[in-house]
């Protein structure tokens, strides 16, 4: 059975460096990213299925949907084109993987109703006092 101190080393330095954080501190802060991660992924589908039911873009500006799903694909190109090119073996490299399309059907998906759905005001109306 393993069993962890809290002063157990773990290095963090890819290239043979002598760079090391306590595992306890690794293990936090690879939790605490991966709940993060989690919730925000939840958040958007669960926008993204709150704009579908109402037939309205709510939530953020258009222009915020449309741009994310615009860098996040772009920026899945780009890594998937390195990670394929510098791969030894062109059989086995999988520059898409799951986490790649979980991250880019919300977005996409976010993107469309942006377009083609009627948005709600962003600021609140103004009301005359004078009558």
């Amino acid at each position: 059975m393993l069993q962890f101190t809290f002063h157990d080393i773990c290095s963090v330095d890819d290239f043979g460096g002598k760079w090391s954080m306590p595992l306890a501190g690794r293990i936090f802060e690879e939790t605490t990213f991966a709940i993060k991660s989690s919730l925000l992924r939840v958040h958007l589908l669960a926008q993204v299925w709150f704009n579908h039911r109402s037939g309205a873009f709510t939530g953020s500006f258009k222009i915020s949907a449309i741009g994310s799903a615009l860098v996040l694909f772009a920026m899945a190109i780009v890594v998937g084109t390195e990670a394929f090119s510098s791969h030894s073996d062109k059989n086995t490299a999988a520059p898409f993987g799951v986490e790649t399309v979980l991250d880019l059907v919300p977005l996409a998906w976010s993107c469309y109703q942006a377009i083609t759905y009627r948005g709600v005001p962003q600021v609140e109306p103004v009301e005359d006092e004078d009558e």
